[in-house]
């Protein structure tokens, strides 16, 4: 009988111990939550990455806005927004996110988005790394970004170089 308890134990520890729930996909400061921060795998050689984020909502009273984000990956974070004319993508530099009260922002391909420059390392599926998102009201958090398999973004030419210098 104890060893069927034992072995019930180890079961139940190796399945909590892998379980989803356990590793966070929503991150909260204060009145904001953060949730599912992702980036995609990076191609060869690549010396940038984008960042998204499914929804960052403020539950609070009081607007914010996202200041400034940074990891140990890149040498440089920005924010970014993509504006198509023409079919022809452009990176615009936003200096601050605002998060409304009671609303949400998401950061996805196409659009709003965090550019990391001069990385580190290769992001490869299935890598986690953190990166800190500076809040001009709430502080800091530090969240945890998920490399997802690439994909690409049909039908855009990115011509990051030619709205601003890095």
């Amino acid at each position: 009988m104890e060893k069927i308890r034992i072995l019930f134990l180890v079961v139940v520890g190796l399945f909590v111990a892998n379980s989803p729930a356990l590793y966070a996909k929503s991150f909260v400061l204060g009145k904001l939550e953060i949730s599912n921060v992702w980036a995609r795998e990076t191609p060869g050689r690549a010396r940038t990455a984008a960042i998204y984020i499914e929804r960052i909502s403020n539950f609070g009273s009081k607007s914010d806005s996202l200041i400034n984000i940074g990891s140990p990956l890149a040498a440089k974070t920005l924010i970014h927004e993509t504006l198509v004319e023409n079919s022809i993508a452009k990176m615009i530099h936003i200096e601050e996110l605002k998060i409304p009260v009671g609303n949400s922002v998401t950061l996805k391909p196409g659009g709003l988005h965090i550019m990391m420059f001069d990385i580190k390392k290769k992001l490869v599926k299935g890598f986690n790394f953190p990166m800190v998102l500076k809040f001009k009201e709430s502080g800091r958090i530090t969240v945890i970004v998920e490399v997802k398999e690439i994909g690409t973004v049909k039908n855009l030419q990115m011509n990051h170089k030619k709205i601003h210098k890095h």
